[in-house]
């Protein structure tokens, strides 16, 4: 059995549900890469932790326990952690869907629940 997850795709996808709803059920640990991309602030999402942060913050994670997940993106900064997966998933969700989630999402106010960035994603969009 695969003992240490990675799942990622685009903004509005759902790797972060899908990851959570896993790790329920099988008993893995969840780690959200948001949680260390940004410092957790008044306003979520809004204020980048640098990388040299993040890194020892999600490896010390990762080395806490055997069998777990985490989810979401690690382009541009996490590729030292590679060599930790043992199983990659690629989560596709055509733009239209993932487009309406955070049309859905920013129009409930839950926009932030749904995709960390979708404050800014809601400005390239036009939403």
């Amino acid at each position: 059995m695969r003992q240490r997850i990675h799942i990622f795709g685009a903004s509005g996808s759902g790797t972060s549900s899908i990851a959570q709803a896993v790790a329920e059920k099988f008993g893995y640990q969840h780690f959200d890469t948001d949680n260390y991309l940004w410092y957790p602030t008044a306003e979520p999402f809004t204020e980048l932790r640098p990388v040299e942060e993040r890194i020892p913050l999600l490896e010390k994670d990762l080395v806490s326990c055997n069998k777990w997940i985490n989810s979401g993106s690690l382009i541009g900064w996490g590729d030292v952690f590679i060599p930790h997966f043992d199983l990659v998933v690629f989560v596709y969700v055509p733009q239209d869907i993932r487009v309406q989630r955070l049309k859905g999402a920013s129009t409930s106010g839950t926009a932030t629940q749904l995709c960390p960035a979708a404050t800014g994603m809601k400005a390239q969009l036009n939403l």
